[in-house]
């Protein structure tokens, strides 16, 4: 019986040798090994093409080389296949590639499709071989038999230069022709545009994109807009408070503030605002509710006090902190640079301000209409034809050269409103919705 199982385990492992090596379906074995497979393929150093604009617009190109096996490739022995798995960068010249591989027989390869004509070329490491469409590689056993494995080899590219923006027009809103302000927000995880023709009566647009007159909210201040609680919040020219649970039909708020109310800012928590403390506005206190209805003071860092907002947006930072930006007009008419101020919120700090600093040399311009949005984990700053990131919380503001306005959102006008949701940020230029993607967006 012990013989006749030995025997059986030796029948078994044969029938899977042969099996593993496919060059037809009557090889048999002779002397040397009928092994064949590769266990390994590196690539060598690579070169790709680099474009780059700076700061003054001077555009460059130029080749830069990296090393091929920071991108490792995966070997599917099953469906005898070989790609990297994280794709090369964009512009990687891969019609002259060396590659490294390691096999179990003798390694020959040739451009796919493979026809009778074929001519196929012995393996040598210092190659240079041609990826532009994918090659087969070979590897026959040493049996004399002419036993052989093949294999497809290709490489993915990206698409996209790794931090580059992408940009795609979505759709157009011609009722936005004429109007005279405009706001895109992301309201319960979807967009609505909000708008206000010449008579200042407010419209609203939600997908999907249908013009809606809005009710009981004349003389709005559209740049007060903000989401609390799962609603829609502004004030009036007037200093009344608003709200509306689906941006059509508004009511007033009742509030024991016994000065006009602005709105300034949100967050998940709680609604921000300044109201006067004479009738004449010439002094004024900062406020934070958490219903609406009854307001609190809240402290101020610096002398100043910023009576209007631009702009303002509310993010949580890595370590689980809620933050709120805003970037209010500056006191003297001949300030270039806007006011930003920001707020560390329900942990008893007060607004503090990034503006005035001499060292820094790259403060938020003066520029309107502007929209900041939160995006994979930095500010962006979006003017009608620049756009600015800050990476260290809106201290300071630099350009990115990938992330430049495309001349046909520059023809429509330029941004006049932006708004991110999910991993797009939305921008409107006149009546066109566009939605810009950061490659590496997550990463």
């Amino acid at each position: 019986m012990k013989h006749f199982t030995d025997s059986l385990i030796l029948f078994l492992v044969a029938c899977l040798c042969l099996s593993a090596c496919s060059g037809s379906d009557d090889v048999t074995y002779g002397e040397g090994s009928s092994d064949c497979y590769i266990s390994a393929f590196t690539l060598g150093q690579l070169r790709r093409t680099v474009h780059t604009t700076s700061s003054t617009g001077q555009d460059s190109t130029y080749m830069i080389s990296f090393s091929g096996s920071l991108y490792p490739t995966v070997i599917d022995q099953r469906q005898q296949t070989i790609t990297n798995a994280e794709p090369l960068p964009m512009n990687t010249r891969v019609s002259a590639v060396v590659v490294t591989v390691t096999a179990q027989g003798t390694v020959v390869y040739a451009p796919t499709p493979i026809t009778e004509t074929t001519e196929w070329k012995a393996y040598a490491t210092t190659d240079s071989i041609d990826f532009t469409t994918p090659v087969a590689f070979r590897v026959y056993a040493n049996d004399g038999k002419g036993t052989y494995r093949q294999y497809t080899a290709s490489l993915n590219l990206r698409q996209e230069e790794a931090g580059s923006f992408a940009w795609h027009q979505e759709t157009t809103l011609s009722e936005l022709a004429g109007r005279t302000q405009v706001k895109l927000l992301n309201f319960n995880e979807q967009l609505v545009v909000f708008s206000t023709d010449a008579d200042g009566r407010l419209h609203c647009n939600g997908q999907p994109w249908a013009d809606l007159s809005c009710t009981g909210a004349e003389g709005c201040e559209l740049n007060t807009l903000q989401v609390f609680d799962e609603q829609l919040w502004m004030t009036t020219q007037e200093g009344a408070l608003l709200t509306s649970v689906d941006g059509i039909d508004w009511i007033v708020v009742p509030q024991g503030v016994d000065r006009p109310l602005h709105l300034l800012a949100a967050t998940e928590l709680a609604l921000y605002a300044c109201t006067p403390t004479t009738e004449e506005g010439t002094s004024w206190r900062h406020l934070y509710s958490i219903d609406g209805t009854e307001w609190y003071p809240i402290g101020m860092e610096a002398s100043e006090r910023f009576t209007a907002c631009l702009a303002s947006v509310s993010y949580m930072q890595d370590n689980g902190n809620v933050r709120i930006l805003m970037a209010a007009p500056p006191t003297e008419a001949a300030d270039t640079t806007l006011y930003v101020w920001s707020l560390l919120e329900m942990l008893d700090d007060a607004w503090i301000s990034f503006t005035n600093q001499p060292l820094n040399a790259y403060q938020l311009p003066l520029r309107t209409p502007l929209s900041i949005v939160s995006y994979n984990g930095w500010l962006v700053a979006l003017m009608p034809d620049v756009a600015l990131i800050s990476y260290d919380n809106g201290i300071t503001w630099k350009k990115n050269s990938y992330l430049t306005i495309p001349d046909a959102v520059a023809n429509a006008g330029g941004i006049k409103a932006a708004a991110s949701l999910g991993e797009y940020i939305w921008t409107l230029a006149g009546d066109h919705l566009w939605r810009v993607r950061y490659a590496n967006y997550g990463k």
